[in-house]
């Protein structure tokens, strides 16, 4: 329903002001340890000192996060995933950062990642038979936050970093 949404005009997403995105990632990564330590990884979170106050839906925001890191781990064979936050360098974004040990992603496949939906790379197609919808919305929800999310991969087996970047404050 939120893709069709989104393909008419019409944002699903409701912003909260004042919500606190490293109490939502912690969460989210105490939920997911298990399901990495299942494999043998480790899941690492680098949350800082400093309180990242966004304004965001926390139902979606959080779908993102756990499609993002739950890819992370599902195509780890082995090594670990982190999970860091810091602040971008003009202090008006905030970045989270998902950085795996996996199969990688190819320089050619990354440019179409979040802009099609159905599109999944040829080693995550061998790996799992999901149906590529869920990197499509995660970028729909991100813009909905007037964020952006972006992704870098030396190529495969190199691993994959997940960016997302979202904007401080009210």
């Amino acid at each position: 329903l939120d893709i069709n949404k989104f393909k008419f005009g019409k944002s699903p997403i409701s912003l909260q002001v004042g919500v606190d995105l490293g109490t939502i990632l912690e969460k989210i990564i105490k939920r997911m340890r298990s399901q990495a330590e299942s494999k043998g990884l480790s899941l690492v979170f680098n949350n800082p000192e400093d309180q990242f106050s966004i304004k965001a839906d926390v139902v979606k925001l959080k779908a993102v996060f756990k499609n993002i890191i739950d890819n992370a781990i599902k195509y780890t064979p082995k090594g670990e995933v982190t999970v860091k936050v810091y602040n971008s360098q003009n202090s008006k974004f905030v970045i989270v950062s998902i950085k795996d040990t996996g199969i990688g992603i190819k320089k050619e496949e990354i440019k179409n990642l979040f802009e099609n939906q159905f599109e999944r790379t040829d080693q995550a197609k061998k790996i799992d038979s999901g149906m590529g919808i869920g990197l499509f919305h995660s970028a729909q929800i991100i813009k909905g936050h007037n964020g952006k999310i972006w992704v870098q991969s030396s190529g495969e087996s190199q691993g994959s970093e997940f960016y997302i970047e979202l904007p401080i404050g009210e």
